[in-house]
């Protein structure tokens, strides 16, 4: 070796640490990083080292094996497995699979199975512009306690909706697209803890066997008592859930196919688009929408097109007097709670049912006459 060789890598160690040729730093500051199970070939040994390392709006290849992280992007990149079937995080031990965070220009998320978190299999949190597509989400549930159930350490409101696969928390124009979310506590929630969550689009996932929790919810969590939540506040709004399987979700336990509520005083989950999914075999409605104290907004949501079979019961129609029976679509709100002033359901397919679509306190309903209901006893509306 000669001795300007020698000086160059002599340097090169006093500003890096020892290196080999072709080490994963060399790759990162183009912009560019791998990562294989053996970090060979110059690449890293774990994706949480890549994403540290690469620019941001970089990308980060991930070759096929396991990978035992629980991963924190907090800068724009790409993240690219080698397929969902072949690149796994196993996130065993670990609170969750993926953690998105503060991330508002796009990034990319595809190619895995997530699996095994104690709390969520992926979390998008104060995001915006995230694509999340063509990965597995499963069993992130492992510190459920069923009796609860809650989960010790998940976020604040989400004790109860903890073991959720993916998480949206104050995210806004993200996608979900073309993930199987399946064996779970539940499958995708759309929450506004830390903000409003809106104009994101959940599309062409097939959501199943989640066992306590609905297929999708959105659950307006932000607690402003006597007075309406403003957007700057909070509130699940202009999000649509379009072209979906949710089935089998909430069994035994209660869940429907897709669920939009308000917790408390001022919760607002309002102008969503629910439309041309197929909810069936669900252990609540295909379709759940309650108001439950005053001053929410559940107003101006649309549920249209969908294909809707088998579900179950909704507790709630209790609040009618009358028994809670199988029900295609459930639209409520309690005494004493704010009515639900305005809501469009149009065109949907139903069967299978006893009420094909039950409704308490909703004082318009736009595009009844357009649905289909086949059902050995149909009710369509219960009152108003």
């Amino acid at each position: 070796m000669s001795r300007v060789i020698r000086t160059s890598l002599m340097v090169l160690s006093l500003i890096f640490g020892p290196l080999a040729l072709g080490t994963p730093v060399a790759l990162a500051a183009s912009g560019v990083a791998c990562v294989n199970p053996g970090g060979t070939g110059g690449c890293f040994d774990s994706i949480q080292a890549a994403v540290n390392a690469v620019a941001a709006g970089g990308v980060v290849n991930v070759a096929a094996g396991t990978y035992h992280e629980d991963i924190q992007i907090q800068k724009r990149l790409s993240l690219q497995g080698a397929g969902a079937a072949a690149t796994i995080i196993d996130a065993t031990g670990l609170s969750n699979g993926l953690v998105i965070q503060g991330v508002t220009s796009p990034t990319v998320v595809s190619g895995f199975t997530v699996e095994n978190a104690n709390l969520e299999g992926i979390l998008l949190e104060n995001d915006a512009h995230v694509l999340v597509a063509n990965n597995v989400v499963s069993n992130s549930d492992r510190s459920l306690n069923p009796a609860g159930p809650s989960c010790p350490g998940a976020l604040p409101f989400d004790a109860f909706d903890c073991g959720e696969a993916v998480h949206l928390l104050g995210t806004a124009f993200s996608t979900i697209a073309s993930n199987l979310v399946q064996n779970n506590a539940g499958g995708i929630l759309l929450t506004d803890e830390t903000g409003p969550t809106h104009g994101n689009t959940i599309v062409a996932n097939t959501v199943q066997d989640n066992a306590l929790d609905c297929g999708i919810t959105l659950a307006s969590h932000v607690v402003q008592p006597g007075s309406p939540v403003a957007p700057s506040v909070g509130g699940i709004y202009g999000n649509t859930v379009i072209n979906n399987i949710s089935q089998r979700n909430g069994q035994p336990h209660g869940g429907g196919g897709v669920g939009i509520f308000a917790a408390a005083p001022g919760g607002a989950a309002h102008d969503n688009t629910v439309a041309n999914n197929t909810l069936i075999d669900n252990g609540l409605p295909g379709v759940v929408l309650h108001s439950h104290t005053p001053d929410q907004n559940l107003n101006g949501n649309t549920i249209a097109s969908n294909t809707i079979a088998g579900n179950g019961a909704d507790p709630e129609e209790g609040v009618a007097g009358v028994t809670p029976q199988p029900t295609g679509i459930a639209v409520i709100s309690d005494p004493g709670a704010a009515p639900i002033a305005q809501v469009s359901i149009a065109a949907n397919r139903i069967s299978n049912e006893y009420y094909g679509i039950f409704t308490n306190q909703v004082q318009h309903i736009g595009g009844l006459p357009s649905n289909a209901i086949a059902s050995s006893v149909t009710v369509p509306v219960s009152s108003h």
